[in-house]
């Protein structure tokens, strides 16, 4: 029991230092929205997948203009039904994305684009 115990910890351990070294991490269990109140306007793409096209076109646009998202203090949700959903380089957990969809009354398998002011007020949506 406790060699079992001791090669769960010694795994946990490689993992998070491979995990550190290719720079992936561990998913965000929750997000509180508020922390980005008066630093951020929040861009929130929900999407049925990374492959959709509409999604593949709009994250082209994105990194054409990256430098006015940079200059708008933007911080931009990737939100997938299917795959690894990410706020810039941190991976968003399953839960994290279910309650974002309630919050912003998305139904799994839209297209939806919802920008969130500094202020924390929805500011625009469409489909």
């Amino acid at each position: 029991m406790v060699r079992k115990r001791s090669r769960y910890i010694i795994c946990r351990f490689c993992l998070l230092g491979i995990t550190m070294a290719l720079g992936i991490e561990e998913p965000v269990d929750a997000i509180d929205l508020r922390q980005y109140q008066w630093k951020n306007s929040l861009l929130m793409v929900f999407v049925p997948s990374v492959i959709d096209i509409r999604y593949q076109k709009l994250a082209e646009e994105l990194e054409s203009q990256m430098h006015e998202v940079i200059d708008r203090d933007l911080l931009v949700f990737h939100v997938f039904d299917i795959g690894q959903s990410r706020v810039g380089q941190t991976v968003i957990s399953e839960p994290t994305v279910k309650g974002l969809q309630k919050r912003f009354s998305i139904i799994p398998g839209q297209f939806i684009v919802v920008l969130v002011g500094k202020d924390g007020g929805e500011k625009y949506r469409r489909e």
